[in-house]
């Protein structure tokens, strides 16, 4: 009964959306507001009338899958969604390939989830959403960092630098605000010119298959 399920939702979500732009809307606040009961009464409340819909299929997958099905639902959509619905699914893909190993694949997933400029948590909105990088995170022994990740969850980002780490490599993880995005940056401490903080990171790259970019905070 379950996979007869799991396949039927997948043959209708290539249909058009069949909801109002404000419905779309709520479930996304609701989302972004973490207030799950009014996510899944709204779900349970649209049932059988919209099933074809993509943002339907995805709060229900995020609500109800987890592992390789789950996995199955978010590829397909990512392939067929747009917009603020694209973004969401590839953070969820990126999450699915970092649980892996698959660091350069979720980096990848990593990028396209954060152009995605949220919906403001009502914590947000009362504290005037002001992110600002932690003065502890803060380096000052090169004025170059190599960044070999952003992610969404503090949790991914911790996991990389405590794996770089263990390579005996000088790591931290640094807040910042990028494009009304909070995102939480794998720094990898740069050499003391441009020319030397581009071959440590042509190294890093070499042997972790770790994409890069090197910033000057």
């Amino acid at each position: 009964m379950k996979i007869f399920f799991l396949t039927l939702i997948l043959s209708l979500f290539f249909s058009i959306s069949i909801l109002p732009a404000q419905e779309h809307q709520d479930l996304f606040e609701y989302y972004a507001n973490r207030q799950i009961d009014k996510l899944e009464t709204r779900i349970e409340k649209l049932g059988n009338t919209a099933q074809n819909d993509p943002e339907v299929l995805f709060f229900s997958t995020v609500l109800t899958y987890n592992g390789d099905n789950a996995f199955s639902i978010y590829e397909r959509l990512f392939k067929q969604s747009r917009g603020p619905l694209k973004n969401l699914v590839a953070e969820k893909l990126a999450g699915y390939y970092y649980a892996r190993g698959f660091y350069v694949k979720s980096s990848e997933f990593e990028n396209i989830a954060k152009t995605y400029i949220p919906v403001k948590t009502t914590e947000e909105i009362k504290s005037g959403d002001n992110i600002r990088e932690s003065k502890t995170e803060r380096s000052t022994k090169s004025i170059y960092k190599i960044q070999v990740g952003a992610f969404s969850v503090i949790e991914n980002a911790n996991e990389l630098a405590s794996f770089l780490k263990g390579k005996k490599l000088e790591v931290s993880v640094v807040n910042r605000n990028v494009s009304g995005n909070n995102l939480y940056c794998v720094w990898v401490e740069g050499g003391s010119s441009f020319e030397s903080t581009e071959n440590i990171a042509k190294e890093i790259k070499k042997k972790y298959q770790l994409s890069y970019r090197i910033v000057k905070p």
